[in-house]
This record gives C-alpha cells, structure tokens and sequence, in this order.
C-alpha cells in the first residue's frame, strides 16, 4: 500500500494498532538509521510505501478554515543567512557562518471570482496601518484527502502541514486580460509575507506515525 492513498492500521497479535505499538521504535530508526536503509526498514514495519506526495492536491487553512479555491501555492521557503568570513593566512578555505532565517514570500493564485475577500484583506489598514494579520496553514494533501478530512484534521490522507504565523497581503494582482485569447480565464493573486514558517506535527499516518 502505499501512503499516498491515506493511513492503514495493521492490527497486532494483541489486537492494538502496529502504528500506536511501534511509535518508538520507528522513531529511534529514524534516529539511528539513515537513507534508503532506514526507509526501507520502516516501510517493512508499516506495510506502506513512502511514494512522493502529489504537487497538485493541497489545501489553504485561514484561522482555522480551509480554504479549497486555491489553485497555485509558490514560494513556501525558509533561508538561512551565511556569512563569509576570511581568515588571514588560510587561503584554501573560507569559513562559513550560519546567520538569521528568513522566509519566503507565498503566492497563492486561483481564479477570478465574484468573491473580493483577498482584495479586502489586502486593502484593510489600507488608511489606518491596522493591516490584518492571520495565522494560516499549507496543507499538503494526498488521494483521498478531502476538505472533510483536512477540515478535521485527523490525519487522513495528509502529508504536511505548514504553519503560517503572523500572514498578510503584501500584493494584489489580476493577470492581463486579453479579448483574443478566448481559452484562458483571469488569475488572481494574492503575495502573502509571515513572520515565521513552521512543519506543524501530523501524528498517526503511516507518514508520520509518531510525529516524527
């Protein structure tokens, strides 16, 4: 089976869950163990493969509501500073510091609608400064996910899950209308800039039986 299609619970001789059962020990595998040993290993205990996660099914949670309209989710990203330093007579190296983390900037596009909720978050404070700051989530999803289940957020069917501390609109955009290109419909977007990125835990999924 493999762990896109959602989690599977393979009863014990004693009746329990192997995935409540064999928590810690998947965990001090995945400390002790490294690459393909140590995923080779886990799947064997789980009965699952650990198949890479599908790019096109994701979710978008705003204060604690899901948001499914989103068709386009980029930039979700977290860089380190690095500072060179030269050190007086080593000339075969230079000595590499590690700085702050930053974080990306997120777009998140879909098509245009009758709904102006983006355009009025983006435009509150717009005279006030009093910007609208939320908290969000990036839910990545598998096969089987449905807004229900990332809504409930019991673990089925997803992957990861990104927090978005402190989020606000940083732009607006349309894309071009054109009356000649009759295939094509208006895109709207939204660059959302936060405070911090964080991999929220999901426990109880073969992904992530003991949140790893």
């Amino acid at each position: 089976m493999s762990v896109i299609h959602g989690p599977k619970i393979i009863p014990s001789a004693s009746g329990s869950s192997l995935l409540g059962k064999a928590g810690g020990k998947i965990g001090g595998m995945a400390t002790s163990m490294g690459g393909t040993a140590a995923v080779g290993e886990i799947e064997e205990l789980l009965g699952a493969r650990f198949d890479p996660a599908p790019a096109y099914l994701f979710y978008v949670s705003i204060s604690g509501l899901v948001v499914g309209l989103f068709t386009v989710c980029e930039g979700l990203s977290a860089t380190r500073q690095v500072e060179e330093l030269r050190e007086g007579g080593v000339n075969d190296h230079v000595h590499h510091l590690p700085g702050g983390v930053s974080q990306g900037k997120i777009t998140l596009k879909r098509g245009l609608s009758i709904s102006r909720v983006l355009w009025d978050w983006f435009n509150e404070g717009l005279y006030n400064c009093k910007v609208k700051r939320v908290n969000m989530s990036i839910i990545q999803g598998a096969p089987g996910m449905n807004s229900l289940t990332a809504a409930t957020s019991n673990g089925t069917g997803i992957v990861k899950t990104w927090g978005l501390e402190g989020a606000f609109p940083e732009s607006w955009s349309l894309s071009g209308l054109d009356v000649n290109n009759t295939s094509q419909v208006a895109i709207e977007s939204v660059v959302i800039a936060c405070q911090s990125i964080s991999l929220l835990p999901v426990v109880g999924t073969p992904m992530s039986p003991s949140a790893l």
